[in-house]
């Protein structure tokens, strides 16, 4: 059963750091703010830290997670939503992904809750930075 939430926590930790990446992306090249650049890769840089402390000490940390990973059988490879065909602007585009990594470390949040409390009060205080900066994001 624990190879199963290694793979989910696998997934929502690629899934949050690409979202972030795109974000990291927009504040870098489109906006030019270097602060919130910096913001967004520390949070990226995060998550994988965060994930080290979570399999048992000695497991191999995030190589643990990857053996996990079967995106080649994964049932949602293939599931497109209408809205993820097209973005109508950088904002939206912006939104997309604060989304995407704000729910994926919400799941994070919760499964790591079954190895370790600290863990998941990280992600929480992270999904929470999140969410501030989504509001300076767009001004």
């Amino acid at each position: 059963m624990k190879e199963k939430i290694y793979r989910i926590l696998d997934a929502n930790a690629n899934r949050a750091r690409e979202g972030l990446r795109v974000l990291e992306d927009i504040a870098r090249f489109i906006h030019n703010n270097e602060k919130i650049t910096s913001q967004l890769k520390r949070e990226r840089h995060r998550i994988t830290s965060f994930l080290k402390n979570v399999p048992p000490p000695g497991a191999g940390g995030e190589k643990i997670l990857i053996k996990a990973r079967d995106s080649v059988a994964d049932v949602g490879a293939k599931t497109n939503t209408l809205g993820e065909k097209k973005r109508d602007g950088i904002m939206e585009v912006a939104i997309s992904n604060f989304r995407r990594s704000q729910e994926a470390i919400r799941v994070l949040e919760e499964f790591t809750k079954i190895f370790k409390g600290t863990v998941s009060q990280r992600f929480k205080a992270m999904r929470f930075r999140l969410y501030a900066l989504e509001k300076k994001f767009g001004n």
